[in-house]
Formats: C-alpha cells, structure tokens, sequence
C-alpha cells in the first residue's frame, strides 16, 4: 500500500512539474510574440503620437502579472506610461489597427509620468490593454497569439 500510495504521489508531482514547465514556456512563447508587436510599432496607444521608445519590454512577474513600459518623446519633452494586469483578468485577444487584449472591468492598471519624470504614478483603471500596431491583414499573428494565450489558460 505504501509502494501504491509513492508512486501515485510522484506521479502526481511530476505531472505538477511538467504543467508548470509548459506555462512557464507559453508565457515566454507569449511575450517574446507581444515583443515582437510592440518592436515593429510605433505606438501601443492611439492617443500618443510622439516617438515611442520601450522602457521596459513585456514580462510577466512571479505573481502573473504583464507589464509594459514605454516613453514617448518629442523634440523638448518625454514622458512614460506603463499598464500592467493579472494574466488571469485577460479575457480575450483582439484586433483593430492594435493588437487588444480584452480584460475585466479595470482590471488593467494605467501609470503616466508627469512631463520629463521618470517617476510614475497611478492614473487610471481601464478594461483594454494594448499592446501595439498590428497590420490590419496580419491575422497569422493574431491567430499564433491567442493559440499561445489558450496554452496558457489551460495549464
């Protein structure tokens, strides 16, 4: 009984350890795909026009949470803006002219800079997450990237 009572225990802990290793490779698989949006844009957001440059890429923390940082600058003055939201407050994947990333009710977090800070501070919640331009034909990366946000959800 001893022997039966190990070896289911081990088997549960390896499938443990396998699901994790497989989320922990769909969200690198996730990022490394919001990245490549976000490199190939120039803004994240319709109501910033100045040159965007990243601040911080997308990641995701210990505690499941995807973040972004950029800064818009123009010839005399730069700010930054970052929006954050739980992984698992992320809905749905869409696209309009931005790769959109439909979430909960103000479950994304919004942070802005006062004009040349770098300082950040809390400005508002929202329920849209957007990650960058994405071309209005390019539905191969739209396809790849809920197929990896799926994966995700499912371990």
């Amino acid at each position: 009984m001893k022997k039966i009572f190990s070896g289911l225990l081990l088997c549960f802990l390896l499938q443990h350890t396998v699901s994790a290793q497989t989320k922990q490779q769909a969200q690198r698989d996730f990022v490394k795909e919001l990245n490549a949006v976000l490199k190939a844009s120039s803004t994240i957001h319709w109501a910033y026009t100045d040159r965007m440059t990243i601040d911080s890429a997308f990641a995701i923390s210990k505690n499941d949470i995807l973040s972004v940082t950029v800064r818009y600058t123009n010839d005399s003055s730069f700010f930054r803006f970052r929006m954050e939201v739980p992984m698992n407050k992320i809905r749905n994947i869409i696209q309009d002219v931005y790769l959109v990333l439909e979430c909960d009710q103000d479950a994304v977090k919004c942070f802005l800079s006062e004009k040349n800070s770098n300082t950040l501070v809390f400005s508002h919640n929202y329920n849209l997450f957007h990650t960058g331009e994405l071309m209005d034909a390019d539905y191969e990366t739209l396809e790849r990237i809920k197929k990896i946000f799926d994966k995700i959800r499912r371990t």
